[in-house]
């Protein structure tokens, strides 16, 4: 499927700009003794838990901080919104609603991985 190979490529575009970043912090604070901080956003739908888990291992690994920011979206709303796109932006309808019908919202209860969550 062209969106697993997307998703694929897009964990190794940020596990290439965590591992730079990470290096590139560590010698600035060296150089200036004092503590940097970097701020990475991964925006994606990441409706299945596993994918965010994906990112969060990432997170981990170069000891990077690691916080959800779940936008709730109903169904009604969100096509409402793909219909108010231009036609060639526009997401299927179908895909819309299997999204939602899988859609894993975090869980900072059952998963502690998931307790940095702010949910809007």
């Amino acid at each position: 499927a062209v969106w697993k190979s997307g998703r694929i490529e897009a964990l190794s575009k940020l596990e290439s700009e965590l591992c730079t970043s990470t290096s590139t912090l560590a010698a600035e604070q060296k150089e200036n003794e004092k503590e940097s901080k970097q701020l990475v956003i991964v925006d994606d739908n990441m409706q299945l838990r596993s994918m965010r888990r994906e990112v969060y291992i990432l997170a981990r690994k170069y000891r990077t901080d690691f916080v959800i920011l779940h936008l709730a979206v109903s169904l009604p709303e969100a096509l409402k919104r793909n219909a108010g796109r231009e036609r060639e932006g526009r997401v299927p309808e179908h895909v819309l609603h299997k999204m939602h019908s899988s859609f894993e919202s975090p869980d900072g209860t059952q998963h502690k991985w998931e307790a940095k969550t702010i949910a809007l």
